[in-house]
């Protein structure tokens, strides 16, 4: 299969997440007085973790065609899988100017897996994304009071 140079779906960022990823909201702001935590900022982020990961019973996640020089992602192969199609089981030739061109292999969690322990390298990873800082409207208000706990006589208890 040849894809122009051009059209080749270079994962970013979101495109790398999407695969499975879960949002995370963290306290970027906060007034504090005695008994009252008001928290008027927040960031929000995305965390997702790559185990490359296949169970028994399930196709292996497609990881893109890859080669020494990059990565690129074939945008049918999504729909070849589930129609259980496996002409993207093969290299794709990506033509780069004139009569050159580069060759990517196909890489799912189960070739990514077979290489590590071939090759004793490689890992699990966490990807984090960028915090964006989010301004409250509403500013949340927590009350709290404070309690101490005291050992008497190798006794605990609430003072």
């Amino acid at each position: 299969m040849f894809i122009a140079e051009q059209s080749r779906g270079t994962p970013d960022d979101l495109t790398a997440a999407l695969g499975s990823f879960n949002f995370y909201a963290a306290i970027a702001g906060a007034r504090i007085e005695p008994g009252i935590i008001t928290v008027t900022h927040i960031v929000v982020y995305v965390k997702d973790n790559y185990t490359f990961n296949t169970n028994a019973n399930e196709t292996s996640q497609y990881l893109g065609h890859w080669n020494r020089k990059g990565v690129i992602v074939v945008p049918t192969f999504v729909a070849a899988q589930v129609a259980n199609i496996d002409w993207l089981e093969f290299p794709v030739a990506v033509y780069t100017s004139g009569p050159k061109y580069r060759v990517y292999y196909p890489v799912k969690n189960s070739t990514f897996r077979t290489w590590q322990m071939k090759h004793r390298q490689g890992g699990d990873f966490i990807i984090y994304s960028d915090c964006v800082p989010i301004l409250l409207k509403n500013p949340n208000t927590i009350y709290y009071k404070l309690t101490v706990l005291r050992c008497i006589h190798s006794q605990w208890e609430w003072a």
